[in-house]
């Protein structure tokens, strides 16, 4: 008995650091795949003058949502956005009203996974006209261009995103409409993380 055990234990530590070596490799996969980023493309568009939009999101070229996006204006303090996803129909009412179950401030409180989007990068096509009016064109092209340029800025300064904006003034045309491209990350890890947080803030309130 005594001389078979050593060869006992020799083979239960070399199980013992099989199991461990296994045990630390799993560990290695899986942070790896949570901490890894899913990148995303990301196509929007909006006409402004037809009330009209989409939204694409596609993951290595295969579309995985698309929307139509509608703008309703009703009066000059009421303004809606209708987002048709199939048969689905979704209202978001544009306020800050904190009684109101569809206003955009609870939209984005309801889908706590958008805190843990990423913007990468960022590709602006804006086209801007007014028939006849070749000054009201160019004072608003100046105006949407400082805009943009302020909406870079703050891009880059929070998240290091790299953007690039086009902007068309038409001449001789009603126009007023934007098209945008963009790719977005999101991790595992990030995702969970978002969960938890919105589940603290529905377990406090």
């Amino acid at each position: 008995i005594s001389s078979k055990a050593p060869h006992c234990i020799f083979y239960l530590k070399n199980t013992d650091s099989k199991n461990m070596l296994v045990f630390f490799s799993v560990s290695i996969l899986v942070l790896t795949v949570l901490v890894t980023p899913i990148m995303l493309s990301v196509n929007a568009g909006c006409d402004v003058l037809r009330n009209k939009g989409y939204v694409r999101l596609s993951l290595f070229f295969i579309p995985v949502y698309k929307a139509e996006v509608q703008l309703e204006h009703i009066d000059a303090k009421h303004n809606n956005i209708l987002i048709r996803h199939g048969k689905k129909l979704q209202e978001i009412h544009i306020n800050k009203d904190k009684e109101d179950d569809k206003s955009v401030m609870k939209f984005f409180k309801k889908i706590p996974i958008l805190s843990a989007v990423r913007v990468r990068n960022l590709t602006l096509d804006i086209s801007v006209g007014f028939a006849d009016n070749a000054m009201t064109t160019t004072l608003t092209t100046a105006g949407v261009r400082v805009a943009t340029l302020s909406a870079a800025a703050f891009f880059k300064s929070r998240e290091r995103v790299r953007v690039r904006s086009c902007l068309t003034p038409v001449y001789g045309r009603n126009v007023l409409s934007a098209d945008f491209f963009g790719i977005i990350s999101l991790s595992l890890a990030n995702i969970i993380y978002s969960f938890m947080e919105a589940l603290k803030e529905k377990i406090k309130a």
